[in-house]
């Protein structure tokens, strides 16, 4: 590894594009030589010991920035972090992985309509299993296990009324549903 890249006791980092009297964000400084290093393939003792010295701003100033093992180590993982955020290819891979969560998610949810006995509620826990994952995925905390039983219930029920007001004569449909808008409205203008 020597004979490639130069000692580290040689080298001086060196500040381009800032003058002496600028006013500095020594954190931003410190990581900008710190990513630029890591892409010289510098590992994190030889990235110390090159910036434990300080960097060279201008022709002879000297700046000593926040500097340790550990702070290059937590350095070098937020700049792999945020070069797999910024991956083009990593929102693809998140869509596309959403996009099969949401389809296993609806199979279980249509598998427990669909079933009744025992095999049922493995329907409704793969179906809770699998909107845990998506709101990891999607960075929301996990779900109550309860509020999601008491959603899909609800639903349930919800369907339950549709089917029997769909075998109801036009009138009765009509009247049924003129009710509700009635009492929509009157909620929306007392809410309002």
């Amino acid at each position: 590894m020597g004979e490639i890249l130069p000692d580290p006791g040689e080298i001086v980092a060196e500040a381009q594009n800032v003058n002496p009297g600028d006013e500095l964000n020594l954190t931003a400084l410190r990581r900008g030589k710190i990513r630029e290093l890591m892409r010289l393939g510098y590992e994190n003792h030889q990235i110390f010991l090159i910036l434990d010295k300080g960097i060279k701003i201008g022709a002879d100033k000297i700046i000593k920035v926040p500097i340790s093992e550990d702070i290059v180590k937590r350095d070098m993982e937020y700049i792999r972090q945020e070069g797999i955020a910024a991956d083009p290819d990593f929102a693809e891979k998140r869509a596309e992985i959403l996009d099969k969560y949401r389809f296993l998610y609806q199979r279980a949810i249509t598998d427990y309509i669909s079933t009744s006995g025992p095999v049922k509620n493995s329907f409704l826990n793969t179906a809770t299993s699998i909107l845990n994952k998506i709101a990891e995925l999607e960075g929301v905390r996990e779900l109550d296990r309860s509020s999601v039983n008491e959603d899909i219930v609800s639903e349930m029920e919800v369907k339950g009324h549709v089917k029997e007001l769909q075998e109801l004569d036009e009138d009765a449909r009509t009247e049924i549903i003129d009710t509700i808008r009635k009492i929509s409205k009157e909620r929306k203008s007392e809410g309002a």
